[in-house]
C-alpha cells in the first residue's frame, strides 16, 4: 500500500471518496487555466469530448504510485472522479473492512449505469 494516493483536483468528490475508503492522499491544487495542460503534460486522455468533438480535458486526476508495473517507472493515472471511485474500489477495497467500499454489494453496473446517464446530460448541445 502506498504511504499516499496524490489527487490533482479542483472539486472536492476525490476526497470524499479517499476519506471514506480511509485513503491516505495529498492534493495538488491546480488553477483553473492550466488544467488542459496538466493533464496533458501527465498523458492522462480526456474522458469527455465537447460537443464539436474536441477534448474536454477536466480534473480531478488521480495518482497511484502503488500500481507501479515492474517494466515501468511510474504508477497510475486516473482521470475521472467515477473512474477514481472503481480504481479506489478495484485496488484499496478491503473486505475485512479496514477499507469499506464505495459501492454496496452487487450494484457497481447500477453506479455504472446511472453514471453514463448523468454524463449523458452534462453533455448534451
Amino acid at each position: 500500500m502506498p504511504s499516499h494516493l496524490s489527487p490533482i483536483a479542483t472539486n472536492a468528490s476525490y476526497s470524499y471518496a479517499l476519506n471514506f475508503t480511509k485513503t491516505p492522499y495529498r492534493t495538488t491544487w491546480v488553477p483553473l487555466p492550466d488544467v488542459a495542460a496538466t493533464r496533458k503534460k501527465l498523458g492522462v486522455p480526456a474522458s469527455r469530448k465537447h460537443p464539436d468533438g474536441t477534448d474536454f480535458l477536466t480534473l480531478p486526476i488521480l495518482y497511484d504510485p502503488s500500481t507501479i508495473p515492474p517494466t515501468q517507472q511510474e504508477g497510475t493515472f486516473v482521470g475521472d472522479s467515477f473512474d477514481i471511485a472503481i480504481h479506489l474500489h478495484n485496488k484499496h477495497f478491503s473486505s475485512d473492512g479496514g477499507r469499506p467500499s464505495l459501492f454496496p454489494p452487487n450494484t457497481l453496473a447500477l453506479h455504472r449505469t446511472f453514471n453514463a446517464h448523468v454524463d449523458a446530460l452534462f453533455s448534451i448541445n
